[in-house]
């Protein structure tokens, strides 16, 4: 809920409102620490990962830099375990390769390190 709320600071070119990369990184950021409080170390990296992809987005649109996606993939990488489920795990191995292919095509992306 908190990564939607990020949205909130985050509209379209188009319809003239002012985009807030600073409340935008915040929000994201207390979903990090929301997440990072849980006790199941399953949902944590579940929540991490779907957190991956708001970097993700917002990165694409310059409102993310590629140092924080690369904090957020060693998080992961300490997180994921063999007790992960497999639909966690396939959500990440997608991300990467979406990341992998992107990488191909837009220079920004060869900043985000891979596992």
């Amino acid at each position: 809920a908190v990564c939607q709320c990020s949205h909130l600071f985050w509209h379209n070119e188009d319809s003239g409102m002012l985009r807030d990369n600073k409340r935008v990184v915040e929000c994201l950021q207390k979903a990090l620490k929301t997440a990072d409080a849980l006790m199941d170390s399953r949902v944590k990296t579940q929540l991490f990962v779907e957190i991956f992809d708001h970097y993700l987005y917002y990165f694409t649109h310059d409102a993310m830099s590629a140092k924080m996606i690369n904090q957020l993939l060693a998080l992961i990488k300490t997180n994921l375990s063999s007790d992960t489920p497999e639909s966690v795990q396939t959500h990440y191995r997608n991300t990467l390769l979406y990341v992998r292919q992107s990488q191909q095509t837009d220079p920004r992306f060869n900043e985000i390190e891979l596992p």
